[in-house]
């Protein structure tokens, strides 16, 4: 599935660390990252692995695990890795695709790009990271 940039800038303004980001902001995100497809079962991100992108989940769902526990759901609108990607530390999870999954994967390059021309939304970001920790 190939978004057009407004279906991007939709996606965006549904990831709640987005949500107060002007529409200026949300068109600026919507021209990174590619899109990449998993298949059920497929492992994003593995524990323990060192992260390099940030993942926002654009259409299916993912399972999270830790330690090997299942402790979670995510669906479109929510991301993941971004913690790996800013502070070159292992995941704490492991992200499995629950369904058919659709991402936009962020690259180090990418998000550093967003921090330099739009560190508003990072730090918007990191707010709501924190306030879900």
């Amino acid at each position: 599935m190939m978004m057009t940039d407004g279906g991007r800038t939709d996606l965006m303004d549904k990831v709640a660390s987005f949500s107060s980001c002007t529409r200026t902001e949300l068109d600026l995100l919507s021209f990174i990252g590619t899109e990449v497809s998993f298949e059920p079962g497929a492992v994003i991100v593995a524990e323990n692995a060192t992260g390099r992108e940030c993942f926002v989940i654009a259409a299916g769902s993912a399972k999270v695990w830790r330690n090997g526990e299942y402790i979670g759901l995510l669906g479109p609108g929510q991301f993941f890795g971004e913690m790996s990607l800013l502070t070159g530390a292992a995941h704490n999870v492991t992200v499995t695709a629950d369904t058919p999954l659709e991402l936009l994967v962020l690259s180090p390059a990418e998000f550093d790009s967003l921090m330099v021309n739009a560190p508003t939304v990072v730090r918007k970001m990191l707010r709501e990271r924190r306030s879900v920790a």
